[in-house]
């Protein structure tokens, strides 16, 4: 699936504004707006919110400043604004807070019934609802964005959309944030000699929704945001919180593909929306498999054992190849290795307990020797998706969501209180019992129409703003549980990638796209690394055209530790060389070969790694199998155009010197052979 098949035409549920000159305004004209001062001017008494909504199909704007307004802030600086109808008692609450480091304001809308009797209906709920002003002399908006996941090969690609008259809108397909259409992260550029825009990021791991248009006489463009259905009444009593919002401003650079608010974004996550441990930003790990695979009709790990997995462990050790941690994926737990009647590790979740007759002891065994040896231990755990006649469908099948006409999958209710406390507890305990120090959570079905049929009447999205409150809470509760813990978000691949999850988890495995078929991993990197610096796959093969395409700031080591054909000091070349930049990817990010056609097998696809404390960096490039081109002339970017920077090939050793304005203006990268790759590493001149 491309892009274009997320690009809709503006639904009548979600309709841009026709009177532009109503909502609150973002003006670019006198460069980056001071973030706190647009946040007290905008969340305040008398004025119009950045958010909008209809009560009982009238909208806010007729009514939101005739409502008591209070504020308090709390010790960490976040603001909370309260409106409250004096006549319903009902509450629009937003929690907002500034990054004044990063120019950038985010805010969480809610709803809260204090009434004494059900609400009016709250429906048309535009989380964000702004226009951004260009300079004078602006050549427009373009709208920079990326593909969300499908499994194909352009999963996560980029684009440049420009922003016309005729709406456009983008959503994911049928319940996870980045399935199927776009990542819900936007950059609005508003382009001239230099280039200025925001960076319009959606906090919502479910059904969300961003449309985006231009006024054709003002040059003015609006964009919303919210969930894609919402169209409910409360209870009284009852809170429901919307997506969380992010507007990030940013100055500088000009040209086709400029980074300037890309980086700016990437390194404003790596700050405030990446996991800490002990105060620092954390690393996701370099992992090791487990001889991933097994021969059909058995599959991933139904067949594995605590022997076998001890001797590979042993193994990564005696080699000198020691993961940060030991990646045990599904198909450990109970039924899962049942091949002769039928079962496997898709048709039995919802057992969470081992499989005793392959892992005897518990999981315990597999931890303690892992931390023997020196690395940690990560699990797969698929907590939301409960197959029929497993332990939870049949214990506590009334915390089940079922869709009619399906038989054997159910969507466990982490919208229900009661089964929300009960997971929490359970895998609390059960991580902390066998001591599993990674947490790989996946997430295989759409459960979009799961939710739509729990809705009842006169609320519809209930369900589902509910559920995804509960998956935060519960990620939130093994966080605070286990401080130095980290949680591999991936959703059938990077099918649930927002503003939210990324701030508690990761994509170890971006994307279920064929495994090993190194030219969509190529543009995976290539494409994702636009926005967010933390993801990874999985290598297979040690040569370096396969592995170096498998590099990110994350990996898994899937080679084959028992078979013939996989040479040690292969294995250790690929673990060194990776080990010696991994950390270059989680620094400011250049695509250095365009976006045009990034699939095709007969081009090349480099891009450039610089980090600004040391002003050092990598170039990693590829030619692949097709392209008839030794050389390809690229453009380094970011780089001090007087300072002499000195570039060596990490493979022959040899080194050339230039300066930072000669490698911006045109430097040619050469290979000899199709399906190659090239790695340089560049430094300032004596350093």
């Amino acid at each position: 699936m491309t892009i274009k098949t997320a690009i809709l035409t503006l639904a009548a549920m979600f309709t841009c504004c026709a009177t532009f000159a109503a909502r609150p305004s973002y003006t670019l004209e006198k460069g980056i707006p001071d973030a706190g001062k647009w946040a007290s001017s905008h969340f305040r008494k008398g004025v119009e919110p950045p958010f909008s909504f209809e009560l009982d199909g009238i909208p806010s704007d007729r009514f939101i400043k005739k409502w008591k307004f209070s504020s308090t802030k709390a010790p960490d600086g976040t603001l909370e604004c309260v409106w409250q109808d004096p006549a319903t008692a009902l509450k629009a609450i937003c929690k907002v807070r500034v990054h004044a480091d990063f120019d950038e304001v985010e805010w969480t809308l809610a709803f809260r019934n204090e009434g004494k009797a059900d609400s009016p209906r709250i429906s048309e709920v535009k989380a964000a609802s702004v226009q951004i002003v260009p300079r004078k002399g602006s050549g427009g908006f373009i709208l920079n964005h990326i593909n969300g996941s499908v499994g194909a090969s352009d999963d996560f690609a980029p684009h440049y959309t420009p922003v016309t008259s005729e709406a456009i809108s983008f959503r994911p397909l049928e319940g996870r944030s980045s399935s199927g259409g776009p990542a819900p992260f936007f950059n609005i550029i508003s382009s001239g000699s230099e280039d200025s825009g925001l960076v319009l990021s959606i906090g919502w791991s479910g059904q969300w929704i961003a449309s985006f248009r231009t006024d054709p006489s003002s040059g003015k463009l609006s964009a919303d945001a919210g969930m894609a259905v919402f169209d409910a009444f409360l209870h009284p009593g009852e809170e429901v919180r919307m997506p969380s919002i992010s507007l990030m401003a940013w100055k500088g650079g000009s040209g086709e593909v400029n980074m300037t608010g890309n980086n700016k974004f990437r390194r404003f996550v790596l700050e405030h929306h990446s996991r800490k441990i002990d105060g620092k930003t954390a690393m996701y790990p370099l992992c090791g498999g487990f001889n991933w695979g097994e021969p059909a009709p058995l599959s991933e790990y139904s067949a594995m054992t605590t022997d076998y997995a001890r001797f590979l462990i042993d193994r990564y050790a005696d080699f000198d190849i020691v993961p940060d941690a030991m990646w045990l994926d599904a198909g450990w737990y109970k039924n899962a290795g049942d091949w002769r009647g039928g079962k496997n590790w898709a048709n039995t979740v919802g057992s969470w307990t081992e499989d005793m007759r392959r892992f005897p002891g518990t999981l315990k065994d597999l931890s303690d020797r892992a931390h023997e040896k020196g690395t940690r231990f990560m699990v797969w755990f698929e907590p939301e998706r409960v197959f029929k006649d497993s332990d939870i469908y049949n214990e506590h099948r009334e915390w089940l969501l079922s869709v009619p006409g399906e038989q054997y999958t159910f969507l466990f209710n982490l919208a229900d209180p009661e089964a929300l406390k009960w997971l929490c507890g359970y895998m609390g305990d059960f991580l902390e019992s066998r001591g599993i120090d990674y947490y790989r959570q996946d997430f295989n079905m759409d459960p979009a129409p799961f939710w739509a049929a729990a809705d009842k009447e006169g609320r519809s999205g209930i369900t589902e703003a509910k559920y995804i409150a509960g998956l935060y809470a519960y990620w939130d509760s093994l966080l605070d549980r286990f401080p130095d813990m980290l949680i591999d978000n991936c959703a059938s691949g990077g099918r649930r990638l927002d503003l939210e999850t990324i701030g508690r988890s990761a994509p170890l495995w971006r994307t279920d796209y064929s495994y090993g078929e190194v030219q969509g991993y190529q543009n995976q990197t290539y494409g994702l690394e636009w926005f967010l610096p933390m993801h990874g796959t999985g290598v297979y093969q040690t040569d370096r055209y396969d592995s170096r395409s498998a590099y990110s700031s994350a990996m898994v080591m899937n080679f084959k530790l028992t078979d013939i054909h996989f040479n040690i000091l292969e294995m250790k070349r690929v673990y060194d060389e990776y080990r010696s930049i991994q950390e270059y990817y989680i620094e400011d990010y250049y695509p250095l070969t365009g976006t045009d056609r990034i699939t095709a097998p007969d081009r090349w696809i480099a891009y450039e790694l610089h980090r600004r404390s040391d002003d050092t960096g990598i170039v990693m490039a590829f030619r692949r199998p097709q392209s008839g081109d030794a050389g390809c002339k690229v453009h380094l970017q970011g780089l001090d155009p007087a300072k002499r920077y000195v570039l060596t090939d990490a493979d022959s050793g040899e080194s050339v010197t230039l300066t930072g304005r000669e490698l911006n203006e045109g430097y040619t990268l050469s290979l000899g052979q199709p399906r190659s790759s090239l790695l340089l590493r560049f430094a300032p001149e004596g350093q």
